[in-house]
């Protein structure tokens, strides 16, 4: 699996990747990953977790449509580089 955050990992199956959400079982006193979505792209993927990242800032408190703004323009320059590489990969294919 690729380690994209502390929260999620990507694993390949097949023709598709597979978003996986780490979580913690009490029961079990352990980690676990739980399957979040299937894009068939890695740059798809890479694309759905920064969605998912900025779903879960904005969801922390309340703010401003300029502040959600400013977020979103945070994540997107974290992973545009990685995505940039991968796009370029994914055309040479």
């Amino acid at each position: 699996m690729i380690k994209v955050n502390e929260k999620y990992c990507i694993g390949m199956n097949g023709d598709s990747y597979t978003i996986f959400l780490k979580m913690y079982s009490e029961n079990r006193q352990e980690d676990y990953y739980r399957p979040l979505c299937y894009p068939r792209t890695l740059s798809q993927a890479v694309s759905k977790i920064m969605r998912f990242s900025f779903e879960e800032k904005i969801e922390e408190r309340d703010m401003s449509l300029k502040e959600a703004l400013q977020v979103l323009k945070e994540i997107n320059e974290e992973y545009q580089s990685i995505l940039d590489e991968i796009r370029e990969m994914e055309i040479l294919e």
